[in-house]
């Protein structure tokens, strides 16, 4: 692996406990599509926490990011979905959904 792979590598695993609760508390607090005004303000505030300038869009139900000081080079795009399924959360786990009928289910 190149030097980069592993300075990603070991910045993630510094992270891992962080991520993780992130992970974690949107399992357990899930919105169906056209809904997801809390998800986003709280990616928003994630974000803004680790320096980034955020914006709402989409009506309050999406995020986007634009990195300062970067200058004229190469970048890249990350999208993800952020709504969750109608459907029944059967794990029992800690992290579970506690919105009834309504899960992240997606992988």
């Amino acid at each position: 692996m190149s030097d980069w792979t592993h300075r990603i590598d070991d910045h993630v695993e510094s992270i891992r406990g962080r991520l993780t609760a992130i992970r974690r508390h949107l399992h357990s607090h899930p919105e169906p599509s056209g809904e997801e005004h809390e998800t986003a303000r709280y990616l928003a505030d994630v974000l803004r926490d680790e320096g980034f300038e955020v914006t709402l869009v989409a009506g309050g139900r999406g995020v986007v990011i634009e990195p300062s000081g970067q200058g004229d080079g190469p970048r890249v795009a990350f999208r993800g979905d952020i709504d969750a399924l109608r459907v029944t959360d059967e794990k029992r786990v800690e992290y579970r959904s506690t919105v009834d009928g309504v899960t992240h289910a997606c992988g």
